[in-house]
C-alpha cells in the first residue's frame, strides 16, 4: 500500500512538471536575442582580471599613494563575510598604518554591479554598529563600492579614504 501511494504521488509531481518550459532547458535561463546581426555584435577585449579585480587595484593603489593602508589585499572569500550577505565582489586588507595597535583590524572594499547589494551591505555594517559599540564602523557607500572599517580608525584617517573613494 506505501509502494502504491509513492508511486502516486511521484507520477502526480512528474505531472505537474512545467508544462510551458521545453524539456532540457532551465527555466530561469536568458532567451538568445536572434534579432541583432552577427555584424553588428561589438567584440570585446578579454582582460586577464575581472572588472571589479581592476577596480579594486585602482582604489588599493590610490589609498597607498596616499599613504593609507591597502597592501596585501586578500579576495574574501564566503567565510570572510561572516554574518554579513555574500553579495558584491570584495577584498580585505589589513590596518596596519592606520590601526597598528588593533590586532586583526581590516579594511573591507566592495565593488557592487547592484546597487540594492551596496545598500545591503552598508545596511548590515551600519546596523551592527548601532547594535553595540563594539561592532561599530566607519561605512561609505556610493551605490557601487562599499568599504567598512573598524570606527576606532580616527575620524582624520577614515576622511581621506572618503575622499578617495569619492573621486
Amino acid at each position: 500500500m506505501k509502494r502504491m501511494i509513492i508511486v502516486v504521488v511521484g507520477l502526480i509531481l512528474v505531472g505537474c512538471g512545467g508544462a510551458d518550459v521545453p524539456a532540457n532547458t532551465p527555466a530561469d535561463s536568458p532567451a538568445v536575442d536572434t534579432s541583432v546581426p552577427v555584424e553588428d555584435v561589438v567584440e570585446v577585449e578579454p582582460t586577464d582580471e575581472p572588472k571589479a579585480a581592476n577596480a579594486h587595484k585602482d582604489i588599493l593603489d590610490a589609498f597607498m599613494a596616499a599613504g593609507l593602508d591597502g597592501a596585501d589585499a586578500v579576495v574574501m572569500e564566503a567565510d570572510d563575510y561572516g554574518m554579513g550577505p555574500f553579495v558584491c565582489d570584495g577584498q580585505q586588507f589589513p590596518l596596519l598604518i592606520t590601526r597598528p595597535d588593533e590586532e586583526d583590524a581590516f579594511g573591507r572594499l566592495f565593488i557592487c554591479d547592484d546597487g540594492a547589494d551596496a545598500d545591503k551591505l552598508a545596511e548590515y555594517y551600519t546596523s551592527i554598529g548601532e547594535s553595540t559599540a563594539m561592532l561599530a564602523s566607519h561605512v561609505f557607500n556610493d551605490g557601487r563600492i562599499v568599504m567598512q572599517a573598524s570606527a576606532s580608525m580616527e575620524r582624520a584617517t577614515w576622511d581621506q579614504y572618503e575622499a578617495i573613494l569619492a573621486k
